[in-house]
């Protein structure tokens, strides 16, 4: 598995920093300029990198489980992320993103009990109570999940915008 890694690793530094059209030696020297902050979940099938194929450069990143955003903390390093993007680096857009059958997610639906990941996850409980209201005792679990993920988001933008 770790071949696989350096592999990688090795054709992107080759494209990367190579060639005519690599784009690593003009940041390096120009610096950064990232139009957006994303905030992912730290599902391996959720990497913002992958799914929308930028090129370095293009946005920060922050991965938390579930793409869940806590209320404001000072000293957080979601907080510290946010402050060094937005007040140093012009970034004018945030993007929460979140994913179909997110385990995070599930985690919470199904009262995971696991004291660190229930401590973080019941910060979305409120996302979850909604979720709840929009359907009924005879929901499909999936469509309480989904449903789930959606007011998660929302709940999640709302403790950005505090």
């Amino acid at each position: 598995m770790t071949e696989k890694l350096i592999q990688g690793f090795l054709k992107f530094r080759h494209k990367a920093y190579e060639g005519e059209n690599a784009l690593m030696p003009e940041l390096i020297d120009k610096g950064q300029s990232p139009d957006y902050f994303i905030i992912s979940c730290i599902d391996s099938r959720a990497n913002p990198g992958t799914l929308f194929r930028t090129a370095p450069g293009m946005f920060f990143a922050h991965k938390a489980m579930g793409a869940i955003v806590r209320p404001y903390k000072q000293g957080t390093a979601l907080a510290a992320a946010l402050q060094f993007a937005i007040n140093y680096n012009n970034v004018k857009d945030i993007i929460v993103l979140g994913h179909t059958k997110c385990g995070a997610v599930k985690a919470l639906i199904d009262n995971l009990e696991d004291p660190e990941i229930t401590s973080f996850v019941q910060e979305a409980k409120k996302g979850l109570e909604r979720a709840e209201k929009l359907t009924n005792a005879h929901t499909h679990h999936d469509d309480l999940h989904r449903h789930a993920e959606e007011q998660i988001v929302l709940q999640s933008i709302e403790n950005l915008m505090e």
